[in-house]
């Protein structure tokens, strides 16, 4: 996974595409989003750490231009928006998806500009994978736009998932925007397929530009819908707000980590709030490891149980750091729920500050476990 998140990050890096100060560029509301993908799929974050920025949009600058290029770039000074989203499983289904996609928008101040920009994309794209003989073109099945034309990639790199190393470039124009879309798949009908089908979904946005909200940004529930996590999932909702003084809260992201058959659940929510489920064998097998204990436990520790409807849940109290129990109130606060299979672990997600201090009291914690409740199924 990391080779391919490197190797995707260089090929965003080759189209030589600044990333934007603004994050709503006005070619992001022109290019594929999250919401016209299948269930599955999320953003790569091409941005430094934890900046979240999904498109890398600014003037084009291709590194070593040959002289027809030069002149275009310096005539028509294009800018555009490039985007990427990876795989991250498969749902049920006989269609065969693509492991990476891609999308491209670049809209000209001029028909002129939009012309020659699509004149020159078996340069561009030539620069973006290495070099234009790594590109065929074929002729394209269909029109999107009012002109469309199909590039073949037939050595996609190996770090690309699944070893899906057929890909297709989709290029097209429709007035003064040209547009692009890229599908790796294990087959060039498979990607060509897909990258068409995916091109007719990013020009209707070509046609009806609007701004990308965050709520089709939003991919904090992607890993909650994969067919094959088997653990039932306990959550807050989306969006948390139990009142009583306590702040709303909602879900940042979710992963699961190890394999299938041995899998524990991570989702984590504003307001420092952590939730980790473990199969009910798995953390009994945790909690008589030194890290379990300090984990179940703490310092000078205090349990205080729940009732819940379909379980029961502790709230325990200690101390973050204390050599004497002595005398010595609580300041930290966990709280452990458990469902019959499954148990759901509420533990503070920065152990060295107060992010979560609404929450980081007994009532805080109480709420957490009472709100707790079973997310349905996900029906593909």
């Amino acid at each position: 996974m990391l080779a391919t998140v490197a190797a995707l990050v260089a090929i965003a890096a080759a189209a030589a595409l600044a990333l934007a100060p603004d994050p709503e560029d006005p070619n992001e509301r022109l290019a594929l989003r999250l919401s016209d993908l299948p269930p599955g799929y999320f953003p790569l974050d091409i941005g430094p750490e934890g900046t979240g920025i999904e498109f890398a949009c600014e003037g084009i600058r291709p590194s070593d231009p040959n002289r027809w290029l030069d002149r275009y770039v310096k005539r028509f000074d294009p800018v555009g928006c490039l985007g990427i989203y990876l795989r991250a499983y498969r749902v049920p289904g006989p269609a065969r998806p693509a492991s990476v996609v891609g999308t491209g928008a670049m809209r000209s101040n001029s028909i002129a500009g939009a012309v020659a920009g699509f004149v020159a994309a078996g340069e561009l794209l030539g620069k973006l994978v290495g070099k234009r003989q790594d590109l065929e073109e074929w002729a394209a099945e269909e029109t999107v736009g009012e002109a469309t034309r199909l590039f073949h990639w037939g050595h996609v790199p190996r770090a690309f998932l699944r070893n899906d190393r057929r890909g297709s470039f989709v290029v097209w124009r429709s007035g003064r925007v040209v547009s692009a879309t890229f599908a790796a798949a294990p087959s060039f009908p498979d990607s060509d397929r897909i990258a068409l089908e995916l091109a007719q979904r990013q020009q209707a946005h070509v046609e009806h530009p609007t701004v990308y909200s965050e709520e089709e940004r939003d991919d904090s529930e992607v890993a909650l819908d994969d067919p094959s996590l088997t653990l039932p999932v306990h959550w807050l909702g989306h969006d948390f707000a139990p009142g009583h003084g306590l702040p709303s809260t909602k879900l940042q992201q979710s992963f699961a980590i190890g394999p299938a058959s041995d899998r524990q659940l991570v989702l984590e929510y504003t307001k420092g709030i952590e939730l980790q489920t473990w199969a009910s064998t798995d953390w009994k097998k945790f909690v008589a490891t030194p890290a379990g204990r300090r984990i179940r436990y703490g310092r000078c520790a205090k349990a205080t149980e729940v009732p819940l409807v379909e379980g029961h849940a502790f709230v325990v109290a200690y101390r973050r750091d204390s050599k004497s129990c002595a005398g010595r109130s609580p300041d930290r606060f966990k709280a452990f729920a458990y469902f019959g299979s499954t148990v759901v672990a509420v533990l503070p997600s920065c152990g060295s500050c107060r992010a979560g201090a609404n929450y980081d009291t007994p009532q805080g914690m109480k709420a957490i476990v009472r709100g707790l409740e079973l997310r349905p199924k996900p029906v593909f």
